[in-house]
């Protein structure tokens, strides 16, 4: 199916592969899946008994804690609830005896389930029905979440941009965010460094109190040239 095609992203035709836009699930996580299912189904129906646990009275989250030295007692970490006794919920679990119960009697079910799952993914898998044939440089940065640029059609770029920087930098707005993120030389009045200050920044930034405070990697408040000038100013 491979052989004599050509790069669905690029048009190369040098080393081919086929880039699976879903994989296969490990077993384990598969299984678990499916028991998770099975487990929520039969709880629905009572053939097991939840366990309960303390919650949230507004939003019903169990993600609460104690607070040992305010009140009240309670906080919820979801929605910052605070409160002094909690609700008591079902959850999803059951107990041990329980889950033991559960895993003898629908072991096999649940693999039979997993097994038959797996088999048709597996064929659609191999038949090479959902993704895309790419060469090895575009299948590369399409496993690492990128596209290929459409202008240029030779960088790639993270999908929610419409395009690579470079080609974005030559574009009219692309010039304005370059030259508001340049970086430009401002040398000190003070103490005679210069400092690199972002374009958009300069208005605020070139001033030498907020240079001080904000570019130089001496503390400015124990530097004694800043401090003269500070103590000058506000004589001033």
């Amino acid at each position: 199916m491979i052989r004599g095609r050509k790069c669905e992203w690029c048009g190369s035709n040098v080393i081919l592969s086929f880039h699976h836009n879903k994989h296969l699930l490990p077993y384990a996580e598969q299984y678990r899946s499916v028991s998770e299912m099975i487990l929520k189904k039969l709880i629905q129906e009572k053939v097991y008994t939840p366990t309960s646990q303390e919650a949230c009275p507004r939003c019903h989250s169990f993600s609460i804690y104690i607070r040992k030295k305010v009140a009240p007692k309670y906080r919820c970490i979801k929605c910052e609830n605070t409160f002094d006794k909690p609700s008591v919920d079902p959850t999803s679990s059951i107990s041990k005896e329980d889950w033991k119960d559960f895993q003898r009697r629908y072991k096999e079910k649940i693999k039979e389930i997993v097994d038959s799952q797996r088999q048709k993914e597996v064929e659609e898998y191999m038949a090479l029905k959902d993704g895309a044939i790419l060469c090895k440089r575009c299948h590369y940065y399409k496993e690492r979440g990128k596209v290929l640029c459409h202008v240029c059609k030779t960088r790639y770029h993270k999908p929610e941009y419409g395009q690579c920087y470079e080609c974005f930098a030559g574009t009219h707005k692309g010039k304005e965010v370059s030259s508001s993120n340049e970086l430009l030389p401002y040398q000190h009045p003070w103490c005679d460094r210069t400092f690199m200050i972002k374009g958009d920044e300069w208005q605020e930034e070139a001033d030498p109190q907020m240079c001080c405070i904000n570019h130089c990697d001496v503390d400015p408040y124990s530097c004694e040239t800043a401090a003269k000038h500070w103590e000058e100013d506000n004589e001033t």
